[in-house]
Formats: C-alpha cells, structure tokens, sequence
C-alpha cells in the first residue's frame, strides 16, 4: 500500500513538474537549459517562502502602529489584571493577619478563663474533700468507741456505720478522653498560632473554620465544667441537709448553734469574681454570669458545710464508757431515788461495771478535777463554743485541772462517791449555759455512723 502511495504521489509531481527545457540562441549557437521535476520543486519552494516573507515584511510595515498599539494596550490589561490580583492577595494577607491576631487575642483569654475555671472546680472539690475529711475523723472516733463497746459487753448499745456521703467524684456526662481531647486541641491551636503555623496558604474560610471548631470545643469544655461544679453543689447541699439533721437530732436550736462558729475567711466567688468591688449584695449577685453566681453559690455552702462539720466535731455525740450496761435514770423530770419525790435530774444515768474506764466524749480542757456536793468525785471538761461535759460519781480521777485532753481519753474510773445509790456514771451536757439531754447527744451520734 505504501509503495502505491509513493508511486501516486510521483505521478502528481510528474503531471505538474515534467521536464522543461529552456532554450537561448547567442551568436549564431543554439543552447538550452534542462530543469528537472526535482530543481522545479525546490525553485518553487524557495519562490513561495519568498513572497510569504514580502508579505509579511509589507504587512508589519503598513500595520506597525496598530500592532505596536495592540500589544501595549495588552500589556497594560495584564498588568491592571496583576496590580489587582496582587492587592486582592495583599488584602486577603491583611484580613488573615487580622483574624489570626483576633483568634489569638481570644484563644489566650479563652485559656485563662479555662484555667480560672479548672483551678475554681479543683479549689471547691479540695474544700469539700477537706471537711468530708474532717468529718471522716469524728465518724472514725465514734466508730472506734463503738467497737470497743462491743466487745467489752454484748449488751452494749451498738453504733453502726455511717451513711457515705458519696466519696468517689463522680464524673460529668462528658468523658474524661472527651475533655482532654478537647483541651489538646485548644493547646495544639494556641501553639499553631503562636508559632506562626497558620501562615497565608491558610485561607481565611479555613481559619474562620477553625476558630469555630474551637469555639465548639471550649463550649464542651465550659459545659462539662458546669455539670462538674453542679455535682460539687449537689454534694454539698446533700452532705449539709444531712449536718443539720445531726445537729437538730441533739435538741438545739441550729442558729444557736451555729452562731457559736465563725464561718470561714476563704474569698467569696473566687478568682473570676472582682473581689475588691463585691460585698455580696443582692443586687451585684445578680450581675454576675452563670457561671460566676454558681462560684458564688458553692462558695457559701462550702463555707456552711466547714462550719457545720466543725459544730459535730466539738459536739459530745458519744457515750463516756465502753463497757455500759443500761441507762438506769434518764434526763429531765423523775422520782428522787432517796426523797421519792419528783425531782429534776440534770443528767443521763448510766450504769456500768465499778472502777471501768470513764471516757472523755469530746477534745477539751480539764475546768473542775475534784469533789463537788452531790456530784462526789467529779471531771468537767470544757470543748469550747460554748459545749461542756460532766462526770461524776467517779471511784477516782485520772486527770487534774488544766489539763488538755483528746476524744476517748479516760478521765477517771466508774464509781458511786457522792449522791449515789450504786456505781454509775452522772452524765451531764451543757451548751449555752444550760444543761442538755445527754441521749439525744449519743442518738445524734448514732445517726452520723447509721448506713
């Protein structure tokens, strides 16, 4: 097929350039000149790029002008086009650097605030953990006591544990791993910023999505902050119904009591709370945010709380023997076991085996070591705020005035010196002045160690 196409191709160029001779008479001679098919083609070639290169000369000179005016109005065009794309980039340049300066402004108050607010939840749950703790202590004496009691004599009234005022923290409805992943994330975008990583082949739209990514994820973690410091509150506003409910099972009047204790001296509101200009008052109360009038909240139950705890621990809520037998004449109005006749009896009787240890019920000083009247042999120890105890009938006494004594410590030993018909111990609480009924002491006590 191939060798047919060369030979068509050869039988076109023979049709249009056959042999040609050319012929010329000088001087009485013939002479001619023969051109073959091969040297008319390249005649012609040359011949046709030679005329394209006339016309094309005689065009660019007639037109020049207009050339030379076409190419610069095209190279005035591209370069507005360039002068706008360079300001339309310097313009996105101005506008990135505005929003990275604005998102770092907010992610740097936005970690303070976050750390304000860690460090306000961490300060609360060390408050609440620190006074559970302290009442952790009054429940460990009583348990004490009350283990003694029951081995030294089965028919000992016997304490039981304490309700569990929910020791283990419990955790918000958002993850740990939820909460850390969050705040990495606001950390890896903080450092990305500081280190100049968002740089210009960030766009704005991709800047702009990433401030809102993490503006959702510091409303998680504000959320989870919130549910954290409501279950602080929840616990202690449960733990001080409970407080209350011990102190009201002794008989006093809470207000009295309580009027005994200084609350604590910690800052109300914390840190994110302008101290300086806050007194409390109702109406800056109201200007506070959310978060802010719960800090302020917690802060007062908190201190409520520590002062509760601190009303039980001076409180006498044990009995002062571990080896009782029975309570053989209670408190209040009774028939005079000498005069037979009605009489008031100041304290709780409580019989027990002759020389067995008599127990302090609370810490204080020793005030009276000695015989008083009808109380023969008698121990008062004063616990401050306003709470005293009394023991008396006692077969000796162990301690002397002035002495400062611990819960449980013996301060003498059963007997029946003075006004007494048998071995028992006189016991008396005071508070305010007044003698109390020395059972609803011990009942109160038994309800701190009831599950």
């Amino acid at each position: 097929m191939a060798t047919g196409f060369v030979s068509t191709v050869k039988s076109v160029l023979g049709r249009w350039f056959p042999e040609r001779q050319f012929y010329h008479r000088s001087h009485g001679e013939v002479r001619f000149i023969s051109l073959s098919a091969r040297n008319q083609i390249g005649l012609a070639i040359v011949s046709f790029a030679f005329l394209t290169w006339v016309a094309y000369a005689t065009v660019n000179v007639v037109f020049k002008e207009q050339i030379i005016n076409s190419k610069q109005k095209q190279l005035q065009a591209t370069k507005i086009e360039y002068e706008v794309k360079m300001s339309e980039m310097q313009s996105a340049y101005d506008e990135l650097n505005a929003v990275l300066a604005l998102a770092q402004e907010r992610f740097e108050e936005t970690t303070k605030e976050l750390e304000a607010k860690h460090g306000q939840l961490q300060t609360f749950i060390n408050r609440q953990a620190a006074t559970q703790a302290d009442f952790e202590e009054v429940r460990e004496r009583l348990g004490k006591l009350a283990s003694a009691s029951e081995n030294d004599n089965k028919r000992s009234i016997q304490l039981m544990q304490v309700t569990d005022l929910e020791p283990a923290r419990r955790v918000s409805r958002m993850g740990v791993n939820d909460q850390d992943a969050n705040i990495t994330y606001v950390a890896q975008v903080m450092r990305a910023v500081s280190n100049g990583r968002l740089t210009l082949h960030h766009n704005t739209a991709q800047v702009s999505d990433k401030v809102t990514k993490l503006d959702e994820r510091v409303t998680q973690i504000n959320r989870s902050r919130s549910e954290e410091m409501a279950l602080v509150e929840e616990r202690t506003s449960r733990a001080i119904e409970q407080y209350e409910s011990y102190i009201e099972t002794t008989g006093l009047n809470l207000d009295s009591v309580l009027s005994k204790f200084n609350p604590s001296e910690s800052a109300v509101g914390g840190p994110l709370i302008a101290l300086a200009d806050f007194d409390g008052s109702e109406e800056q109360v109201e200007r506070l945010d959310d978060f802010q009038r719960q800090v302020y909240r917690i802060d007062l139950k908190l201190d409520h709380m520590a002062t509760l705890e601190a009303a039980l621990s001076a409180m006498p809520l044990a009995l002062p023997t571990s080896q009782m037998t029975r309570f053989s004449s209670p408190y209040g109005p009774r028939r005079d076991p000498f005069t037979r006749k009605a009489a008031f009896h100041s304290g709780l009787d409580i019989v027990g085996p002759r020389r067995s240890a008599v127990l302090a019920t609370g810490a204080g000083k020793v005030t009276f070591a000695g015989t008083k009247g009808a109380y023969g042999r008698m121990v008062q120890v004063d616990h401050g705020h306003g709470f005293r105890t009394r023991y008396g009938h006692l077969y000796k006494i162990l301690v002397k005035n002035g002495d400062t004594i611990e819960f449980g410590d013996t301060v003498g030993l059963l007997g029946s010196s003075g006004r007494a018909s048998g071995p028992h111990i006189h016991y008396e609480v005071w508070f305010d002045g007044k003698t109390r009924d020395p059972k609803n002491f011990v009942k109160a006590g038994r309800h701190v160690l009831k599950s």
